[in-house]
C-alpha cells in the first residue's frame, strides 16, 4: 500500500475490494487506530473531524469469557476494572448495564432503583438502552443475551461484534469481511440494519459480491464495478498503444545518442525512463489451472441410508437418505448450528451417525476444505509447505517436487516474493489461498467445501469458478455467498433445524428471496 490519498464522503456506502495481501486489513486498521494491539507503523495522516465518531468490526472479534452477550452490546470488553472497554463506573454504557442489574435483580431495591433511574437521566442512558434493545431485536440476539461470549457460534460472535458498533450510533462504521460466519438470515438482516442507517458512513471490505450489490450506494454496486473495470482496461489500451508506439520513436532517439550526452537531452532523457516504467503490462488476471487426473468414480458413489444423529438434546440429521451421484452440485445452507458442518463430516467419514448407513464408494477420493482452516506451521516459509504438500502427494519425488511447486504457487497467485515469506507474515486471505491449494492438489472426485469464501478475494473466486464450472466429480458446498452458490451448484439441502433437510431446486437467490416474504408477513 503505497500513497494512498482518499477522503470518505459523509452518509455514503463504500465496498473496498482488492486482491489478498495488497492491504485493505492494514488500511482498515490505520483509520480505525486500533492501537490495543501493536500499531500499524505509517507515513502519513488520517484526518478525523473532532464531531466524528468510528467504530470499527474486526475479522476475528475478540470473545473473552466473562462478558455477556448483553455486557458486550454495551461496548463493555471486561467486567475486569483493570482492564479497558467501558469499564469506566462514569461510561454511560456501564450506568446502562448497572441499571440492567438493578431491574433484574432477584430481590427489587427501591433504592438502588432510583439511583440507577437518576444516572440513567444524567448520562442520557435511556437513548443508549433504547438503541441496545432495537439493535438487539433487529439481529436476533435477544435470546443470547446472558450467554457468555466464549460459548457462541462464529457467526452469533460477529452478529454480536456488528451490533456493539450499531449500538454506538457511530458517524463511520468499517467493516472488515462482515459476513464471515453469518448465514443467509443474519446477511439479509445486517444489510437491512446498515441501509435504514441513512445518516452513518460504513466503508466494507468484502468479498460477498450479492451483499455488495445490497449494501453499496450511488457510487456504485459490485455490477458496476465490473462494467467500471472493462472499461478502465479498455481505455487503458488505448492508452498503453499509443505510450508504446512513442517509446519506440524514443527508444531509437536513445540509442542515436553518443556517448558524453548533452544537458540539453537529459529532460527527454528521463521522460524516456519514465515512460518505459509506464508502459510495463498490467499484471494480469491469473487463473487457477489444475491437470485433471480423471479420478474414475464408479457407479457406487456415495449413499446414505435413514441416517440419524444427536447431540444432546439437539437433533442434527433425522433420518435422511440420499444416493449421490456423479454431476451433483449441492449447495448446503441453513442457520448457524443446525448441523452443516456436522453432515460433510459424517459424508467424508469423520463423524459416526447414531443410526442409519453410509456407503462410500471404492473410488471416492475426498477432498475437504474445512472453514476452521489446517494446522499450519507460521514459522514455514510458503515454498516449503507447498513443497510437503506435493511430496505428500502420490507418484511425486524430490526430484519433481521444486519445479512443480513453483508452477503451483504461480497458478495460486503467489508472487515470487512470498515464496520464501514465512506463514505467519500471509494476510488472512493468503492463508485461506494456501489452504486451498492444499486442498485441490490432491486432485479429489469427491470436494467439500465448507465456507471457501471467507476472506478469498474476487480474483480468487472467479478463479474457483471457473475451475468449479470444469470439475467432473461431485461436488458440495456450505455457503451462504448467494451469487457463489447459484453460479457452481443445481440444487440446495436446506437445513431447517431439529434434523429437517429439504432439497430445493431453485437458486439460493431464490430461497433468500422466500425468507425475507416469511419475515414480512410476520
Amino acid at each position: 500500500m503505497v500513497d494512498v490519498s482518499y477522503i470518505l464522503p459523509r452518509t455514503r456506502k463504500i465496498g473496498l475490494v482488492g486482491r489478498n495481501g495488497c492491504g485493505k486489513s492494514t488500511l482498515m486498521n490505520i483509520l480505525a487506530e486500533t492501537y490495543d494491539r501493536e500499531p500499524t507503523v505509517y507515513t502519513g495522516t488520517v484526518e478525523v473531524p473532532r464531531d466524528v465518531s468510528v467504530a470499527f468490526v474486526e475479522q476475528e472479534p475478540l470473545s473473552p469469557s466473562d462478558v455477556t452477550v448483553g455486557d458486550a452490546l454495551l461496548g463493555i470488553q471486561s467486567t475486569s476494572q483493570n482492564n479497558g472497554g467501558n469499564s469506566n463506573s462514569n461510561s454511560v454504557y456501564q450506568i446502562v448495564r448497572n441499571y440492567g442489574q438493578v431491574c433484574n435483580a432477584l430481590e427489587f431495591d427501591d433504592d438502588a432503583f432510583n439511583k440507577a433511574s437518576a444516572a440513567m437521566d444524567a448520562a442520557d442512558g435511556w437513548n443508549v438502552l433504547t438503541k441496545a434493545d432495537e439493535i438487539s431485536m433487529r439481529l436476533q440476539l435477544d435470546d443470547l443475551k446472558d450467554q457468555s461470549l466464549s460459548k457462541l457460534s462464529g457467526g452469533e460472535r460477529k452478529r454480536v461484534a456488528i451490533g456493539a458498533a450499531l449500538v454506538q450510533s457511530p458517524d463511520v462504521l468499517l467493516l472488515d469481511e462482515p459476513t464471515n460466519h453469518l448465514d443467509l438470515k443474519a446477511i439479509r438482516l445486517l444489510s437491512d440494519v446498515i441501509a435504514d442507517e441513512k445518516k452513518m458512513t460504513v466503508l466494507c471490505i468484502t468479498h460477498d459480491r450479492s451483499f455488495l450489490n445490497e449494501i453499496c450506494d450511488r457510487i456504485g454496486n459490485y455490477g458496476d464495478f465490473l462494467i467500471g473495470k472493462e472499461a478502465r482496461y479498455a481505455n487503458e489500451d488505448k492508452v498503453m498503444s499509443s505510450r508504446k508506439k512513442k517509446l519506440t520513436r524514443e527508444l531509437a532517439w536513445m540509442r542515436k545518442q553518443p556517448s558524453g550526452r548533452q544537458s540539453k537531452s537529459k529532460a527527454r532523457q528521463e521522460a524516456f525512463h519514465k515512460l518505459s516504467a509506464m508502459t510495463k503490462p498490467r499484471r494480469a488476471d491469473t487463473k487457477i489451472v489444475l491437470e485433471n487426473d480423471d479420478r474414475r468414480l464408479g457407479t457406487n458413489i456415495l449413499k446414505m441410508e435413514n441416517v440419524s444423529l444427536k447431540f444432546g438434546d439437539r437433533v442434527m440429521l433425522d433420518d435422511f437418505s440420499y444416493d449421490f451421484n456423479a454431476g451433483d452440485t449441492i449447495g448446503i445452507v441453513g442457520g448457524n448450528g443446525v448441523g452443516k458442518s456436522t453432515f460433510i463430516k459424517m459424508a467424508c467419514g469423520r463423524q459416526e451417525p447414531d443410526s442409519g448407513k453410509i456407503t462410500p464408494g471404492e473410488t471416492v477420493s475426498f477432498g475437504v476444505y474445512d472453514q476452521m482452516g489446517i494446522p499450519l506451521d507460521d514459522n514455514c516459509s510458503v515454498m516449503d509447505f507447498v513443497k510437503q504438500r506435493v511430496l505428500a502427494r502420490d507418484g511425486s519425488t524430490m526430484a519433481e517436487a521444486p519445479s512443480e511447486v513453483q508452477k503451483l504457487l504461480k497458478q495460486f497467485q503467489f508472487p515470487k516474493e512470498r515464496w520464501v515469506e514465512r506463514i505467519i507474515r500471509l494476510s488472512g486471505g493468503e492463508r485461506r489461498r494456501l489452504q486451498l491449494l492444499s486442498v485441490l492438489t490432491q486432485r479429489p472426485n469427491f470436494l467439500i467445501l465448507d465456507e471457501p469464501t471467507n476472506d478469498v478475494d474476487l480474483d480468487t473466486l472467479a478463479a474457483l469458478e471457473e475451475y468449479l464450472a470444469e470439475f467432473n466429480g461431485v461436488l458440495v458446498i456450505i455457503s451462504h455467498d448467494r451469487y457463489f452458490v447459484d453460479k457452481v451448484t443445481n440444487h440446495l439441502f436446506v437445513f431447517e433445524g431439529d434434523g429437517v433437510v429439504k432439497d430445493y431446486l431453485g437458486s439460493l437467490t431464490d430461497y433468500a428471496e422466500c425468507l425475507v416474504d416469511d419475515e414480512k408477513k410476520k
